[in-house]
Formats: structure tokens, C-alpha cells, sequence
């Protein structure tokens, strides 16, 4: 399974970056625009990212996270959760994810 973690962090993305590799050690992570992206390619079970995302949100950031068995599916979810969870459209977030 794939999980991918989508963080809206503004100005401080740097500290975000280190909290999340910490976290949840990502295989790939990258910047778009106020949002930083995470893809773990090999994820056995949900709860880490669950984990990561709770505290990101306790912490004041919008998160939004998701699953697939490809990364297609994965990007998929994560933008189905932050569209429903913000009003936006689904596609917004998909633009950030390609």
C-alpha cells in the first residue's frame, strides 16, 4: 500500500518538513506551492500517518492523507479528504499532486 500525506504549511515549511521526516520517515518528499507532499511507497499498516497527521493538525497545519495500491489511487484519496473536509474542488488539490 501506498500512503501519501499532504501538508498546507505556509511560511514554515522547513520545520514541517523535519517534523514529518521524523514522523513517518517518507520515501519521497516534495514542495508545491504552500503545500509539501509525502509518498511512502511501502506502507504495511495506517496508523503512523494517521499518527502524523493528528499531531501536524494539533499543531495548527491542514492535513490531508491518503491510501491506495498506486500512487494514482493514493493521490486520488488524499484529495477526496481535503475537498471534503475544506469546500474546494477535488481537482485543486489533483493539480497540486501531479
Amino acid at each position: 500500500m501506498i500512503g501519501c500525506l499532504m501538508i498546507y504549511s505556509g511560511l514554515h515549511k522547513e520545520v514541517v518538513i523535519d517534523k514529518v521526516i521524523k514522523m513517518i520517515k517518507p520515501d519521497y518528499i516534495c514542495k508545491r506551492q504552500d503545500w509539501i507532499v509525502t509518498y511512502n511507497y511501502h506502507q504495511d499498516n495506517k496508523i503512523n500517518i494517521w499518527q502524523a497527521a493528528l499531531e501536524l493538525e494539533l499543531d495548527g497545519e491542514i492535513v490531508g492523507y491518503g491510501f491506495g495500491s498506486t500512487i494514482e489511487e493514493a493521490k486520488e484519496d488524499v484529495s477526496e479528504l481535503l475537498a471534503r473536509r475544506d469546500g474546494l474542488e477535488q481537482s485543486t488539490y489533483l493539480l497540486l499532486l501531479s
